[in-house]
């Protein structure tokens, strides 16, 4: 696996394009909607953010990190995360909002009252990354709490998910703010697969071998009259063996990291139906195209 990671070409051109243009669509976009000066400084604030995620992750081993913006609701970084406690994802959770909080609050104590544009700034950066530590998924203080509270108990997880829906839908109702009310609607339509997503973690078995354990996941994921696409039960099981990379916190690592923020359906593998099996040629397939194609992308770069 490690090999195998570290043949993987870095496409630095590819995520340097995604940044430039996302930025230069989003910066076009809040121009329009406001105007230059508060669209290049709620840019700024942004990069600032995401890019102290992504240095964080980057010292925790995070590979292939992705970042773009996304007009109207913000900017994202992405990454395959390698095994972590609890702890480092606290640590990259809170590496975006804190270093632009500090450095707002910092302005507008220092700033002259004169001076209109630096305190509109220090006031965006202070008003945006105070909006991202509320304890409301997706946001990084609600994935905080997640994380160090609900990471043992997925059904738990979603119901905090499902309050954060109902909370961004009282938050854009009383600001009359239509992007909040999208961003509402938009966590709305994830949240089947999150429900999905949190009865293939309750099945989740430490100790297993691999194919064990994609074998209990696909019987529960096949479940019920309305069982995912293959495509998606892939996505799935991916999911969830990515979420089990951060190590469930034990009790001094929950309250460390809320410090910092203030039924067994398992079938055998040599009992495997033909669904299950198509699903294993579907699963090696898909990973065996990504490695071709990483690994075509990487000679024609030579």
């Amino acid at each position: 696996m490690e090999q195998e990671e570290a043949a993987r070409p870095p496409r630095h051109d590819l995520k340097a394009g995604i940044l430039v243009l996302s930025l230069a669509i989003a910066l076009l976009l809040w121009t329009w909607a406001f105007d230059w000066r508060k669209a290049l400084a709620l840019v700024v604030i942004l990069l600032i953010h995401e890019s102290g995620h992504a240095i964080a992750m980057r010292a925790f081993g995070w590979k292939d990190l992705t970042m773009f913006f996304v007009p109207f609701i913000g900017a994202i970084v992405t990454g395959r995360p390698r095994e972590a406690a609890t702890w480092q994802q606290a640590v990259v959770l809170l590496a975006g909002p804190l270093p632009g909080l500090v450095a707002g609050l910092a302005l507008l104590l220092t700033v002259d009252p004169a001076q209109q544009t630096w305190r509109m700034v220090a006031t965006m950066a202070v008003m945006i990354n105070l909006f991202n530590l509320l304890p409301v998924t997706p946001l990084d203080g609600g994935r905080l709490v997640e994380s160090a509270l609900f990471a043992r108990w997925p059904r738990v997880r979603v119901a905090f998910f499902t309050v954060g829906i109902a909370a961004f839908f009282g938050l854009g109702l009383w600001l009359e703010s239509k992007a909040v009310l999208v961003i509402a609607l938009f966590l709305l339509t994830s949240l089947p697969n999150q429900l999905r997503l949190a009865r293939l973690q309750a099945v989740w078995h430490d100790g297993l071998a691999r194919e064990q354990q994609d074998g209990r996941l696909f019987v529960v994921a096949t479940q019920g009259k309305r069982a995912a696409s293959l495509p998606s039960l892939i996505m799935l099981v991916k999911s969830v063996f990515a979420l089990q990379l951060v190590r469930r916190p034990r009790l001094a690592e929950s309250v460390v990291s809320i410090a910092l923020f203030a039924g067994d359906t398992s079938r055998p593998a040599e009992q495997r139906s033909s669904a299950q099996r198509a699903f294993d040629l579907a699963w090696v397939a898909a990973n065996e195209f990504e490695q071709k194609a990483r690994a075509s992308a990487c000679s024609m770069r030579q």
